[in-house]
């Protein structure tokens, strides 16, 4: 059985030869790293085009554990060969003029990381420092399954304008990917509208009238639905309809737990839990933050209740 290293090149190489001449004629295949969210390094195959543009990157790591399972390489290479046969017979080619500065403007949206988690990948890409150690992060929309970070090196060939970017992204976001707040409850137990979906909080007048548990805060498409919380007038409306203060619990980049200020709840212990649960259960991938938040209602203002705490035993050691 081969290792990690000789089966990417081995699959590249099987991909490259089952393709058609029409998908050999664009380009060549290549084995690429890519520094993906809280600086996890993932393996994609990707065809170089000619002529430049992009193509679809299909990451190795599923493939080699499929592989370590017992699938065979050519049963493997058959699947990627179908996935750029598709593409390339059934979507446009994307050329480096479709990221022009004006082209793009109306697709940026942004997602929100956490910092200290992506030491590595903010030095790649174009970001904004915001308050409670996160940063957002701008991506261009592609199509439903794809979209382009925007790297350092793709905003200086293009000369991006990054204050517009920025505009636009805050603008685009909430509209691509509307924010949802929904009842836990709900969500895990079936308590649906007619629509067959969860109720959404944030679209009822009906504010602070029923007392609440844990609630989730995510987007339509439940998928890097934590950023939804940095949407403009997301946090107010959130107390709003909780009337009142409420504690931040980042479950994954998909989506964060609301918990109303009660007196049973303690910031630190419920960072410890954080942090236990991120260990164990959360994939490193999907992890938005080690830290709990508070929402001040009165200063209307995201804060890191723990930190003082936490500074204090550092402090010590």
């Amino acid at each position: 059985m081969m290792n990690r290293e000789e089966f990417y090149d081995a699959l590249r190489e099987a991909v490259e030869n089952a393709v058609s001449e029409g998908v050999k004629r664009q380009g060549r295949f290549v084995i690429q790293e890519i520094q993906k969210n809280n600086d996890v390094t993932l393996h994609g195959i990707t065809l170089q085009l000619n002529e430049g543009g992009t193509s679809p990157i299909m990451y190795l790591e599923r493939y080699f554990e499929a592989y370590e399972n017992g699938k065979s390489m050519k049963e493997i290479a058959v699947e990627l060969k179908q996935e750029y046969e598709m593409y390339f017979w059934k979507r446009p080619a994307i050329k480096m003029e479709d990221f022009s500065f004006d082209k793009v403007l109306d697709k940026v949206f942004f997602k929100v990381i956490d910092r200290k988690m992506n030491r590595k990948k903010l030095q790649e890409v174009k970001n904004t420092p915001i308050e409670n150690g996160f940063a957002f992060v701008y991506s261009i929309y592609v199509n439903e399954n794809a979209s382009i970070p925007i790297t350092r090196t793709l905003a200086e060939d293009m000369t991006y304008d990054m204050k517009k970017i920025h505009e636009a992204a805050i603008k685009n976001t909430p509209n691509f990917y509307p924010a949802t707040l929904e009842n836990m409850e709900d969500v895990l137990f079936g308590q649906l509208e007619n629509n067959g979906e969860a109720k959404n909080l944030l679209q009822t007048d009906r504010v602070g009238s029923t007392p609440f548990g844990m609630l989730v805060l995510s987007n339509d498409e439940k998928h890097l639905g934590a950023s939804a919380l940095y949407y403009p007038g997301v946090k107010e409306k959130v107390s709003d309809v909780i009337k009142g203060d409420y504690y931040v619990i980042p479950s994954s980049i998909h989506e964060v737990i609301i918990i109303p200020k009660k007196g049973e709840f303690n910031a630190v212990k419920l960072e410890e839990m954080v942090r236990e649960v991120n260990e164990n259960t959360v994939d490193p991938i999907d992890r938005f933050s080690d830290r709990v938040l508070l929402y001040d209602s009165k200063r209307k203002k995201l804060i890191t209740e723990a930190e003082p705490i936490k500074n204090n035993d550092e402090r010590g050691r």
